[in-house]
């Protein structure tokens, strides 16, 4: 199992874990837990939401998710301190694409009215801080915000 399959998934639910408190959690005890719960998804760069909740559960995070494709929306999530994961189009933010179809997911690290900022793991084991990305170009990115539910303000 390659960790950064699935569009970064798996490292964004690392490090929502590492924002949460929890120590640091190395690949290869992820991957360990992960593979624990049955079967590994093949390295096709898909993703689905089944992945994110089996990924959420091998890291004891209670999550429960909701998507999202509109920002305001997600801004009202973010403000009410729940963690969002926003998948975006990789090739309209220049990021290094697989294919035509290519997307990432990254977590939302700040977000107002006018723009967001994403932290984005990048293939090679790095991640980086992308440049704000306009409210504008939200349909552009084809965002899509994912919310993390905690049990509390499931709804």
């Amino acid at each position: 199992m390659n960790i950064d399959d699935q569009g970064g998934i798996f490292r964004c639910l690392l490090r929502v874990r590492e924002n949460a408190g929890n120590d640091v959690m190395s690949d290869r005890e992820f991957a360990r837990r992960y593979a624990e719960d049955g079967e590994i998804p093949a390295p096709t760069g898909a993703w689905s939401l089944d992945t994110l909740k089996k990924a959420a559960r091998a890291l004891e995070l209670d999550f429960d998710v909701q998507t999202s494709s509109s920002y305001e929306e997600i801004l009202s999530e973010h403000r009410m301190g729940q963690p969002v994961l926003v998948r975006v189009d990789g090739a309209q933010l220049t990021l290094h694409t697989q294919g035509e179809n290519d997307f990432r997911v990254t977590v939302l690290a700040d977000m107002d009215e006018l723009e967001m900022s994403l932290w984005c793991p990048l293939r090679n084991g790095a991640w980086e801080l992308l440049p704000p990305v306009s409210r504008n170009r939200w349909e552009a990115i084809r965002a899509l915000g994912i919310t993390l539910l905690t049990p509390a303000v499931k709804r």
